[in-house]
């Protein structure tokens, strides 16, 4: 028996591919950064909005004069789109009855309340 066979016949693990992870691994990570990213900018968006209530911020900045708050929320919109489009191509995106899509969503309206 080579040490080749020996390693396998002792439950040694593979070595990982190219960069370092599976590709299934890889997949995952980006799954959930995409399911996750969405979350996270809901938390900060509330977390601001609540800061700016309650520190009394006055000024605005002066790029609200020369873009409107409806045309940055229509180019993230459509950025997003754009990424998840991408992401679609790649299969990278879980389904809507993925397990841990709907334990993500759960926890994010029990943190986000809205």
């Amino acid at each position: 028996m080579d040490a080749s066979n020996r390693a396998r016949s002792m439950g040694a693990a593979r070595a990982p591919a190219a960069g370092g992870q599976s590709p299934n691994r890889r997949r995952r990570r980006l799954a959930g950064c995409l399911c996750g990213a969405p979350l996270a900018l809901l938390c900060a968006a509330a977390r601001a909005q609540e800061c700016g209530q309650v520190l009394g911020v006055g000024k605005r900045s002066q790029f609200t004069r020369v873009v409107s708050a409806e045309q940055v929320e229509q180019a993230a919109a459509r950025q997003y789109l754009q990424l998840k489009q991408q992401a679609s191509t790649k299969n990278a995106l879980a389904s809507t009855s993925h397990p841990q899509l709907v334990r993500l969503r759960a926890i994010g309206e029990r943190i986000v309340p809205i």
